[in-house]
């Protein structure tokens, strides 16, 4: 569930809601919805659950953990950087929920990063690099995203997929 303002921009959301009874069998559940309020509701009597039955819902704002940058050459123009994003539970929920949440973190995490860096979109490839990670040609790992401004910009979906989005 994606919470949005009023110019659509992401400010937060909850991950797909989960509740275990205490053998750890899924109990069914689900989000509703009562004008400003969300309630996590617990199907608890559609089964023979063993209690008590947990559910810990996951709140998030930030997609975006923790960000680095390292140069990578530097002249007299100046550097170059590696920019390394590490994505936060929330936002891999958020990623895991399929193309919606694919494109919420390629268009919203992208506005995250270049927060967390003025450097990061100045070249057209830290921007090819992140759309690769975040439309999901690149699905493996820890949700550590490494975006080079050294490799060349390519739009071209057979490279993201050829090289795991490290052409």
């Amino acid at each position: 569930m994606f919470v949005l303002n009023s110019r659509g921009k992401l400010i937060g959301g909850l991950a797909q809601p989960w509740a275990r009874d205490s053998e750890k069998q899924e109990v069914p559940t689900h989000y509703e919805v009562n004008g400003s309020t969300i309630i996590q509701v617990i199907d608890h009597n559609t089964g023979n659950w063993v209690y008590p039955i947990v559910a810990d819902p996951l709140l998030g704002k930030s997609l975006i953990l923790d960000a680095t940058r390292t140069p990578i050459t530097c002249s007299s123009q100046g550097c170059l950087y590696s920019h390394s994003f590490q994505i936060s539970d929330y936002g891999i929920s958020v990623y895991a929920s399929g193309l919606v949440g694919a494109k919420l973190l390629q268009s919203q995490g992208w506005e995250e990063a270049k927060g967390k860096f003025s450097t990061v979109g100045r070249y057209q490839t830290t921007k090819n690099q992140w759309d690769c990670h975040a439309l999901g040609y690149w699905t493996g790992g820890t949700g550590r995203w490494d975006l080079e401004e050294t490799r060349r910009p390519t739009a071209h979906r057979y490279t993201w997929t050829r090289h795991s989005c490290n052409w």
